[in-house]
């Protein structure tokens, strides 16, 4: 009887891996890689986005959320953008355009930075901090003329209030402004 050193037990391979099983063997490596293969799939794709992203923009990481707002805010431009020509609203649908151009130009700011900024250190990071900033004020002041268009084109009344809504709030009150006129 052979005895471990460590546990002083009596050592017994288990029998189903005690010898070399070529099927067996293939059949486990592929049970694994089809285990696996969603995860890895999932992982490079998005390994393959943030490249994109970085790509253009090595300074800094570039903020998913902060650009979701972006899509999302194209998005919703678009909608208004085909409700206001369905109905011949030329006014609106102008206004539309123009901040829809601003969206785009503020998204291409967000996203390229100047390779420049790589060399500046310190200084650089506060300087991204505060370009970030005023884009999203930009956004924000956007957003909320896309609102009172948007209350417009519904005849809903101007909503006034004394506190600073968030940028988030009113992207969430543009989509159920949205919903309206679809519905209408």
């Amino acid at each position: 009887m052979k005895m471990c050193c460590y546990t002083k037990m009596r050592c017994e391979k288990m029998s189903i891996f005690r010898d070399y099983h070529p099927i067996r063997d293939a059949f486990l490596a592929l049970l694994l890689l089809l285990l696996i293969r969603p995860a890895l799939h999932l992982s490079a794709k998005r390994i393959r986005e943030e490249y994109k992203l970085q790509e253009s923009s090595f300074v800094h990481e570039i903020d998913r959320a902060f650009l979701q707002t972006f899509d999302v805010v194209k998005n919703q431009l678009a909608k208004a953008m085909v409700f206001a020509e369905k109905n011949q609203l030329f006014k609106p649908l102008d206004q539309l355009k123009e901040m829809k151009k601003t969206v785009e130009i503020l998204e291409a700011k967000y996203i390229n930075n100047s390779p420049g900024l790589f060399f500046l250190g310190p200084i650089a990071s506060v300087s991204i901090v505060l370009k970030e900033l005023e884009l999203e004020k930009k956004l924000k002041h956007l957003v909320s003329k896309l609102n009172s268009t948007l209350q417009a084109l519904c005849n809903v009344e101007k909503k006034e209030s004394g506190h600073v809504v968030s940028l988030a709030a009113t992207v969430r009150s543009n989509s159920s402004l949205l919903s309206k006129l679809t519905r209408a």
